[in-house]
């Protein structure tokens, strides 16, 4: 269902402007759906699984929520109303179309929450009319909102990267992340340039661009568009979850992934999408294994899979990823290479075997026919 609406461009991939002025990798028009109609009745089929059984009333949010409300309506026979923006200034002067009382368990019905201001709306309307059992969802961007009613969705953003991931490593036979621990911007995405048909995932630091440039976020987007690979930012969160919700800001609208050091609580986790939780390290200074899968369990909705040195078995089927992988076996400071055939996790990560070769073209072939599946 992802891929369809990947291929269908319900979810769109480039670099747009949002109102915000912020800049973001994805663009979810749910609303083209209705163009759709086998789309739009899979997704409608399980959004009824998730509606409260109790359920005797619908409630559509204009304009993306009334297309799958009015399917789940008609379709399992639940009535529905609808709330107009704006009250008319002549007829009935009524704001709720349809009948609906005190009683009426009513579950609202939305194609995307990102902020849940529509929703609020909806509720603050119809709090004293109806009795407001849930919120249900197409998708759930994963960002921080405030909404009274618990909401539940079809998908969430986590589920897009992991679907996309999974789709790359079969389609490009690859299994590889370039890590580009590189503070020369040009050189960055010069290399990004010449290799990114061969990689998965590209992992960087942001944070070594003290600028912040604008400019080079939106070279970044451009290229894992163009050849087709996910980001993935190494900011290795470890914080309280108000302090981390606001340093992901900076990355949530335009970054795949995010590093997560596992010693957080589950509060923390709830803030994130693409979660990646750091369990081991090559160092061997930092192992957190087990508070690693248990932090991936209660939030299999938030994480993508771990970092970690060998392959960790877990019941949620999370991708393993190594770091610190060379041809050869070798150690530099406190970073211990392992050699490349030692490895059985799903996603090798290379760094300096690849930039700092004089043929990092080459070196990038060689370590991906490595790793190919």
């Amino acid at each position: 269902m992802i891929t369809e609406l990947l291929q269908t461009e319900c979810i769109k991939q480039g670099a747009f402007t949002l109102k915000s002025g912020e800049i973001s990798k994805y663009y979810f028009d749910m609303k083209s759906i209705v163009s759709y109609p086998k789309l739009l009745k899979q997704i409608g089929d399980k959004m009824y699984n998730l509606i409260n059984k109790d359920c005797t009333l619908l409630c559509g949010v204009p304009l993306g929520g009334l297309p799958i409300c009015s399917y789940i309506s008609t379709n399992y026979e639940i009535p529905m109303i609808m709330v107009r923006d704006n009250v008319k200034s002549y007829g009935t002067n009524k704001q709720i179309e349809g009948l609906y009382n005190k009683k009426d368990k009513c579950v609202i019905i939305e194609d995307v929450v990102t902020t849940a201001g529509s929703v609020n709306k909806i509720i603050d309307i119809l709090k004293d009319k109806v009795d407001i059992i849930g919120v249900v969802v197409i998708l759930n961007r994963q960002e921080s909102y405030n909404c009274s009613i618990p909401i539940k969705s079809v998908i969430t953003k986590t589920d897009i990267i992991k679907t996309k991931l999974n789709n790359l490593i079969k389609s490009k036979q690859s299994r590889l992340c370039f890590s580009a621990d590189l503070d020369d911007k040009e050189k960055l995405i010069e290399i990004l340039n010449n290799i990114g048909k061969d990689i998965v995932i590209c992992k960087i630091h942001y944070d070594f661009y003290i600028d912040n440039d604008e400019t080079l976020k939106k070279q970044l987007i451009d290229l894992s568009i163009k050849h087709d690979f996910l980001i993935m930012e190494d900011r290795k969160f470890i914080d309280i979850s108000n302090t981390v919700s606001k340093q992901f800001k900076n990355f949530s609208k335009w970054v795949d992934m995010v590093t997560v050091m596992s010693d957080v609580n589950d509060e923390v986790i709830k803030n994130l999408s693409g979660v990646l939780l750091v369990a081991n390290m090559s160092n061997k200074s930092y192992d957190n294994t087990d508070k690693a899968i248990t932090l991936s369990e209660n939030n299999p909705d938030r994480v993508v899979g771990y970092i970690t040195q060998y392959r960790i078995d877990n019941i949620h089927n999370m991708l393993c990823m190594t770091p610190g992988i060379n041809i050869n076996t070798t150690k530099i400071a406190d970073q211990q290479y392992r050699n490349i055939n030692d490895v059985n996790t799903d996603i090798i990560i290379v760094g300096r075997g690849i930039y700092n070769n004089e043929d990092y073209i080459s070196a990038t072939k060689l370590y991906k026919n490595f790793s190919s599946i």
